[in-house]
């Protein structure tokens, strides 16, 4: 019974450590509004990207080097800097996305609002292995900033995500199972404490 109650206590760790990689992309929007809040504070050092052929070249200056091997290894995939594309998006208007990233590889910006090394860093962490918005997410494009923007920018990045209750940083590990049964024994006591038993 208890090695059931434990494995749960697992299940349950790994999800709050990464919220969005498991299930449903809880994180987004916090995630969404802390980068908007860095635009809008960092927008003297955010460049701008001229066509999606210069975004193309830095893509493949980003995807050579250790950073993104590292940002890579980190998310749990080894993904070849060959199999990364950027295009543009159909229509670009400057609505809707201004980035969009897949699983195999692909990147679409919008010529009108996506053309900036902050999205292109963005999708590129989706890229390198993580679908979602989850703390494994942020470090890698905390990771991407610092090294392509600049540690300013990726200093402002981590404080707007602390400032919207996003982790990030390294997970917490979870308890052993002796430490696990010996919290849970010490509630119990109490609870039967508080009761009157």
């Amino acid at each position: 019974m208890s090695k059931a109650l434990y494995n749960e206590y697992l299940y349950k760790h790994k999800r709050r450590q990464n919220r969005g990689a498991l299930g449903k992309d809880s994180e987004q929007l916090k995630c969404y509004k802390a980068e908007w809040a860095v635009h809008r504070i960092c927008k003297d050092q955010i460049k701008n990207i001229e066509s999606i052929r210069d975004a193309d070249k830095l893509k493949k200056r980003i995807t050579g080097s250790k950073t993104w091997e590292k940002v890579c290894l980190n998310s749990g995939r080894m993904r070849s800097k060959k199999l990364v594309t950027v295009s543009a998006k159909k229509k670009s208007s400057g609505r809707g996305f201004a980035g969009q990233a897949f699983q195999d590889g692909t990147i679409i910006l919008d010529l009108k609002s996506g053309l900036d090394y902050l999205t292109l860093c963005h999708e590129l962490a989706h890229v390198a292995g993580n679908p979602h918005h989850g703390r494994t997410f942020r470090n890698a494009f905390i990771a991407l900033v610092s090294r392509f923007i600049g540690r300013d920018v990726a200093k402002e990045l981590k404080a707007q995500y602390r400032k919207q209750k996003l982790r990030v940083g390294n997970a917490r590990k979870p308890l052993s199972y002796e430490q696990w049964m010996d919290k849970r024994e010490r509630a119990l006591e109490m609870l039967h404490e508080k009761k009157g038993y």
